[in-house]
């Protein structure tokens, strides 16, 4: 990201000794773009790591000649006063009350930052706490109390990347059927080494009936076929497995039922959990509900740092009634059936 290098170049050049401050202006992908563990994550975890974020104010939209969507001032500062130390001020100055609509617009940019608007941020900001004010709602005219900056711990923008993992479930039947068309495939070559030991096992007899992977092995063992190793388990599961939901787990070890199960990669999936939060705690509540044969590979964990800045002050307003939407097309249909009567 180009706003996140420049920012970088910036505090290369930042006086370790004397101090100084960064203010840049980029759009709002930087918040949050890209996943635990990657570049934009790991440059802002930088920042927190050496403790130079200081606050960051949303700004209107069309403020800019050349683009009308949301931009964010970033302030930065390597010599922050003791009571700042990993904390950051977060201010939402998206509000109409802080801005002055221009006589002509110029491009896509509408709007100005008042200088009473101007006034307000600068006083937060010095201030440096949480901070409420009347704000209109613009759909409806009513004036809501709603904070407008939070003073927030650094932890609460770190999380850890947990990989989710299920359980591969197979079915096993028509494998003579299901060998017959590998063989027609291009590409397939029946007299591979690898699959010497498959056309004596499909001799067997109600070696077409259904079975799990633990009974398929099972019964292979039991005819004295050759299947004791990793290799030929993977090779039967390849090709003849058919993924089911209702079919039973398939371990590792196929005559080992303590042995691991083995994932089903179209299944992984992960959970960003806060660092606030206890994970095993997290994995109980949030997915053990929902998907109870699922477990954590904690092999694979991550950390990353996002700042959700439209989620901190989300506010949550129900849906207008299907009563109060048919009223209102009513009424505008009823109007616009007088405009053409006259």
């Amino acid at each position: 990201d180009g706003s996140l290098l420049f920012l970088q170049h910036m505090i290369s050049k930042m006086d370790k000794e004397r101090g100084s401050r960064i203010g840049i202006v980029p759009n709002g992908s930087p918040l949050f773009n890209g996943s635990p563990g990657g570049g934009w994550s790991n440059i802002r975890k930088s920042f927190l790591d050496q403790n130079l974020l200081d606050c960051i104010v949303a700004l209107p939209k069309n403020l800019f000649y050349g683009t009308d969507i949301t931009t964010y001032l970033w302030i930065l500062d390597n010599k922050r006063p003791a009571e700042r130390k990993n904390k950051v001020l977060f201010i939402n100055a998206v509000h109409a009350e802080y801005t002055r609509l221009l006589q002509k617009n110029l491009g896509k940019k509408r709007f100005e930052i008042s200088d009473a608007g101007a006034a307000d941020i600068l006083s937060i900001y010095a201030n440096y706490q949480n901070v409420t004010r009347e704000i209109v709602y613009p759909k409806t005219g009513e004036v809501e109390t709603l904070e407008v900056a939070k003073l927030l711990d650094y932890d609460e923008f770190f999380c850890t990347q947990v990989a989710i993992r299920r359980p591969l479930r197979l079915w096993y039947e028509n494998l003579t059927a299901r060998w017959q068309e590998l063989c027609e495939q291009d590409g397939f070559n029946p007299d591979d080494k690898k699959y010497e030991g498959i056309r004596p096992a499909l001799e067997l007899p109600d070696i077409d009936i259904r079975r799990s992977d633990a009974e398929l092995f099972a019964y292979l063992k039991a005819n004295k076929q050759k299947v004791r190793k990793s290799k030929e388990y993977a090779v039967y599961r390849s090709l003849f497995g058919r993924v089911s939901e209702d079919a039973p787990e398939v371990h590792d070890d196929p005559f080992d039922a303590s042995s691991p199960f083995i994932a089903d990669s179209s299944l992984n999936d992960t959970e960003r959990i806060p660092f606030k939060e206890n994970i095993d705690e997290y994995f109980a509540k949030e997915v053990l509900p929902f998907t109870p044969d699922a477990w954590m590979d904690r092999t694979k964990d991550t950390i990353g740092v996002e700042f959700p800045f439209t989620r901190l002050f989300y506010i949550y307003r129900p849906l207008r009634s299907a009563d109060e939407i048919l009223a209102d097309l009513a009424a505008l249909d009823a109007t616009t059936s007088t405009g053409f009567s006259k």
